[in-house]
């Protein structure tokens, strides 16, 4: 197995780290991570083709998966049901899935993203002491009616779909 695609596959799960963290934090996905998360996505899918183990045709169709839930996604935005971040993260994320992985991995981050939706209503519903609320992203996310940083259960979901991924997968047998 190449030290190439194993530091691609750390790469990719730290940039998704980082992007839930920041979310979280901020309430905001930096263009920059979202287009390093891509890059790296792009260049595992090059690495797997050329190394033999992803045909032309899938490697097309990852793409072609990215491009449809980006305009998925600017359609949520737009209807301000997600953030702008968020939409290209789904992107990404499904650049790196591909058409076997991209359901279960958006079907988890629907799932996550209730469970978490409820944490969050149920963590605004709780006081909290002045000391934590002075703190401005607890302050934010204590909020009622606030945004929730939904990046953090997408970034789950595909923590989760990461290690059987077929691109992973492609990766890991390479020789």
């Amino acid at each position: 197995m190449p030290v190439l695609a194993v530091g691609l596959v750390a790469l990719w799960g730290t940039g998704l780290l980082i992007a839930g963290l920041t979310d979280l934090g901020r309430f905001v996905i930096p263009n920059r991570l979202n287009l390093f998360l891509g890059l790296v996505a792009l260049l595992a899918l090059l690495l797997a083709l050329f190394g033999g183990q992803m045909d032309p045709l899938r490697a097309l169709l990852h793409a072609a998966v990215a491009a449809a839930t980006l305009a998925a996604g600017i359609v949520l935005f737009l209807r301000r049901y997600i953030g702008g971040g968020d939409a290209k993260l789904l992107a990404v994320l499904a650049l790196w899935s591909g058409p076997a992985d991209i359901s279960g991995t958006l079907a988890g981050a629907v799932l996550l993203g209730g469970v978490f939706s409820l944490l969050i209503l149920a963590f605004r519903a709780l006081p909290l002491p002045a000391t934590l609320l002075a703190r401005p992203a607890l302050a934010r996310l204590h909020e009622k009616g606030g945004p929730v940083p939904y990046g953090v259960p997408i970034v789950a979901a595909g923590l989760m779909a990461l290690p059987g991924s077929t691109l992973a997968t492609a990766l890991f047998a390479l020789g």
